[in-house]
């Protein structure tokens, strides 16, 4: 019960929401825009379990640091495996009650992001500790003023202050916003277990050093290693990514590798790369699973579940990159929705890996995370007619396909191209912000326009976008090269099919 209502008041604590995020649930326009249907909420969504703890004091009012992960975040690679009895988990009984023969997940991000190179803070090391505990102490608040009562972390801090376990900055502070340091991470674990030495010293931590005792005792453990150079940096801060390593070395856990490798690696957080050096330290932590032990003492994953997507169904924009959520809750990948098609990683792509660096750019630059889906699509509308100039080149036969990717690179290239080069770029811009957009061959007429004989058609290049099976018609160079160059101001963005100035037509078929 106790745990319940920490739970609960974490979640009252984090509303979270990705304003680019494009989602039928989460973002939308005015009602009188043709894009009504997708609407913008927020959700609530619960703080990673690994988000949150807090380190210990010394004898002098310093923090108790508590160590980290040996790993440095620069080298990518995954720090070194502490020993791990035959019979598999820890060596020693804790001295509090811990999840150990049940391999419960106690990360689980916030908004399908975990951050794994971002420094942990000592909040968030309290609630990571938190979640390890099956009888946590009832919390008993007022003992810090900055952990003010209804805090997300106030119960984490408070509970494990209770238990001796964390115990504040000496002035009646706990300084939650703090980063935690290694030192003060490997003093927080070594809490949880009884003490073992070692013969292993490391050059910046010397025997006066108010940390040597928990730095030795998990060195021994096999928790951590220190780097190459001999130091363990105790005053650096440890990364998330490295607090879950450890808390793993700690519990005996080990991710089942060659199991998620031949299922195929599983995407649960879209800022954790398939090959980043903490991935299965990560999974471990993330993905609830039945287990047993090999003979070699190896932990073997009997099941496991995948939790579905935090973030709504549809499309989401996240980094410059599009995912998709579809109906099943589950990220799509490897498969397409409409003309969006998705790699293995989960992400929207051209199938040309430069492009898509491109289109990540500029999107990362353009898109605003404080405007709505469709004002962002207006943003990319703009971009490309004010940032691209014309400039004469090959048509593009009537209802032809193939095309889109080369001239959109010309165009991102050169800053200047022709109908079918605004088109292109505009409809890749379109798709990843998770429309339905596509480039269109044909030939193009204007009514009410001296300079132009009405009825005469033009070879021309536009963009179509299908709204819940209305289509809508995007003109970027028609705006741009003949509107602006007679000082007309027509409105050519998101018109139905005869719904403006322009009329259209492929090969023999008039579209409006």
């Amino acid at each position: 019960m106790k745990k319940m209502s920490a739970v609960f008041a974490a979640v009252l604590f984090l509303l979270c929401a990705f304003s680019l995020t494009a989602s039928a649930q989460e973002d939308g326009m005015p009602e009188e825009e043709p894009v009504a249907q997708l609407e913008e909420i927020e959700e609530t969504v619960l703080e990673d379990s690994s988000w949150d703890l807090a380190s210990s004091q010394d004898q002098e009012g310093e923090p108790s640091p508590e160590g980290q992960e040996e790993q440095e975040p620069e080298d990518q690679e995954e720090p070194s495996e502490g020993e791990t009895p035959s019979e598999g988990g820890p060596a020693l009984e804790p001295l509090y009650g811990l999840y150990l023969d049940d391999h419960v997940a106690y990360v689980s991000g916030t908004d399908d992001l975990v951050h794994p190179d971002d420094n942990l803070r000592r909040s968030e090391a309290a609630s990571l500790i938190y979640q390890l505990l099956t009888d946590p102490a009832d919390p008993v608040e007022g003992r810090f003023q900055d952990v003010p009562s209804g805090a997300w972390y106030q119960v984490f801090v408070d509970s494990l202050t209770e238990m001796e376990i964390l115990s504040g900055m000496g002035d009646n502070t706990f300084a939650p916003n703090r980063n935690i340091t290694r030192a003060e991470f490997a003093a927080i674990l070594s809490k949880l277990f009884p003490m073992e030495t070692t013969d292993l010293t490391f050059s910046d931590v010397p025997s006066t050093h108010w940390a040597r005792a928990a730095i030795q005792n998990a060195a021994a453990k096999g928790w951590v290693s220190g780097y190459p150079d001999g130091t363990f940096r105790p005053n650096s801060p440890i990364t998330r990514a490295e607090a879950f390593a450890m808390i793993n070395k700690m519990l005996g856990r080990s991710a089942d590798s060659s199991l998620l490798d031949g299922e195929g690696k599983v995407l649960r957080f879209l800022d954790l790369s398939f090959d980043h050096w903490a991935y299965y330290h990560i999974m471990e932590a993330a993905l609830p699973h039945t287990h047993s032990y090999d003979q070699e003492g190896n932990e073997v994953w009997e099941g496991y579940v995948v939790p579905t997507a935090q973030l709504g169904q549809g499309p989401h924009l996240v980094d410059g990159q599009l995912y998709y959520v579809g109906s099943d809750g589950y990220y799509v990948r490897n498969a397409s929705v409409g003309v969006l098609e998705f790699n293995n990683l989960g992400r929207q792509t051209t199938g040309d890996v430069k492009l898509d660096a491109q289109l990540t750019s500029i999107m990362l630059r353009e898109a605003s995370s404080s405007a709505s889906l469709s004002e962002n699509l207006r943003n990319m509308y703009d971009y490309v007619i004010d940032d691209y100039d014309y400039l004469a080149a090959a048509h593009v036969p009537q209802g032809s396909t193939g095309w889109v990717n080369s001239y959109a690179s010309s165009m991102i290239h050169l800053h200047r191209g022709n109908c079918y080069s605004y088109a292109a770029l505009f409809t890749l811009l379109a798709q990843r912000l998770g429309y339905q957009a596509t480039a269109v061959s044909g030939m193009v007429t204007v009514n009410t326009c001296p300079t132009w004989t009405y009825g005469s058609w033009s070879e021309h290049g536009w963009v179509e976008i299908d709204l819940n099976g209305l289509i809508y018609v995007c003109d970027p160079q028609l705006r741009d090269g003949h509107a602006a160059t007679w000082g007309y101001n027509w409105d050519l963005f998101m018109k139905p099919y005869g719904q403006s100035v322009a009329h259209y037509r492929v090969n023999d078929k008039v579209l409006s």
